[in-house]
């Protein structure tokens, strides 16, 4: 089992909670003639779940990015220290 960083957890959890977002909306509009509903429901999923993925995997690189220049200039630090 692979284990994942908590930026990616996050996006996860974003992500599903932005498209379940976008379901709902799809259904409450899609109510008033029920042959388009399921188009109603994929609809609202991608108008939603899309951009919230976009934006979530910019928020993870911004993550990634920050976390690993904090570990490069803390090691940095670190040797410099000692050496």
């Amino acid at each position: 089992m692979t284990r994942l960083g908590m930026p990616w957890r996050l996006f996860c959890g974003w992500v599903c909670v932005a498209t379940c977002a976008g379901v709902t909306w799809g259904f409450v509009r899609g109510l008033h003639y029920l042959p388009t509903l399921p188009f109603a429901l994929i609809e609202g999923g991608i108008i939603f779940g899309a951009p919230a993925s976009v934006l979530g995997l910019l928020l993870v690189g911004v993550w990634y990015t920050g976390s690993r220049l904090i570990r490069l200039v803390g090691r940095h630090v670190c040797q410099s220290s000692h050496g």
